[in-house]
């Protein structure tokens, strides 16, 4: 896994569990190829939920580069899934500026840089703001599951969804700050 600040790999994460290239395994092995990503296109193992590739492809792509292109898997990820939205969508601006972000944190470790300032229109806050509303409501599900279990008898694939969930939601409030 790669040594990225707990900021940046939140939004990381929040980021890619939006992206519809990450809600299937054939969809997310068809981006591999693109050259810039295509040496690692074997080795995701499937999964059966987005939260769960999402985590494979930072763990898989977080520490590896490309000789050919003298760049971070992750980040020529980033690059690759950026291409296929929408310039137009503020997730295409979102990915660009993680790409970023999370090139200059690998390339200074144990130095955790400051979030790149992306400059914000109403558009953009609006679309915070019904994601906010999206993530509340999912977890507000998710609680309401839970409430049938106790703290032992809990499923771990419930807990790992209520805290991601709970992540996403905390991230996108200190987004909307």
């Amino acid at each position: 896994m790669p040594s990225l600040a707990p900021d940046i790999l939140t939004r990381l994460r929040a980021a890619l569990t939006r992206c519809t290239q990450l809600r299937d395994d054939a969809v997310l092995r068809a981006l591999f190829a693109d050259d810039r990503i295509s040496p690692w296109a074997n080795e995701l193992p499937n999964a059966l939920r987005a939260s769960d590739r999402v985590a494979f492809v930072i763990d898989t792509l977080g520490d590896r580069e490309h000789a050919g292109y003298g760049e971070n898997a992750l980040v020529l990820f980033l690059h690759a899934l950026r291409d296929t939205v929408d310039p137009r969508d503020t997730l295409h601006g979102e990915l660009d500026a993680l790409a970023d972000e999370v090139k200059t944190a690998l390339a200074s470790p144990g130095e955790f840089p400051e979030p790149r300032q992306v400059s914000r229109t109403s558009d953009d806050l609006g679309s915070l703001n019904r994601q906010l509303t999206r993530a509340k409501r999912t977890l507000h599900i998710l609680e309401e599951q839970a409430a049938g279990y106790t703290a032992l008898t809990r499923p771990v694939h419930l807990q790992i969804e209520l805290e991601e969930q709970r992540e996403l939601v905390a991230a996108l409030e200190a987004r909307l700050r």
